[in-house]
């Protein structure tokens, strides 16, 4: 995060204490990135049960917001909103369907997002989205939409480093 957003930029929030910390409040964040993998799968899961309707108008507020969850514990269909379910179905490589895209070559032009990539577990489905990246069974397994005056990402990625989350859950005791 420091790399993308500069050291002290950016906030490091947990699921618990992320709405009391004011992210939903108008102009106090402008990006939200909430990972529900590794150990954060129920937790992902009942923030985004929770929050859901609130997400999506902070997002058609103007938000940009990225949902992310390799999930383990869980193997059911996930509805993400915005029109958007997380499946089951892995892969371990991932394709670009545009290099071109931003997201491969905003970090640095030595360190494609796709180096930063481990196994992918989910794989995206849903209206209205484009795909950014496929898995070996040419399902999305990052997409993104406009919605309403704003931008959403949804990936099923497994991220190469835990130091990568906005939200993140506390380590189990």
């Amino acid at each position: 995060m420091n790399e993308v957003f500069g050291a002290g930029n950016w906030d490091r929030l947990t699921f618990d204490n992320a709405v009391p910390s004011g992210i939903f409040t108008p102009g106090h964040y402008q990006f939200l990135f909430f990972d529900g993998g590794d150990v954060a799968t129920l937790p992902f899961e009942a923030f985004v049960n929770a929050q859901r309707s609130t997400l999506q108008s902070w997002v058609a507020a103007g938000g940009s917001l990225f949902l992310n969850a390799a999930r383990w514990w869980d193997n059911n269909p996930f509805d993400l909103g915005f029109g958007a379910t997380l499946n089951l179905g892995g892969s371990a490589t991932g394709t670009a369907v545009d290099p071109s895209h931003p997201i491969f070559n905003a970090l640095r032009p030595d360190r494609n997002l796709l180096d930063r990539l481990r196994v992918l577990p989910r794989y995206i489905t849903g209206a209205d989205l484009t795909t950014l990246i496929i898995n070996s069974s040419g399902l999305s397994i990052l997409s993104e939409r406009e919605y309403g005056e704003g931008h959403v990402m949804l990936g099923g990625l497994t991220l190469h480093s835990s130091n990568a989350r906005l939200l993140d859950p506390p380590s189990p005791g």
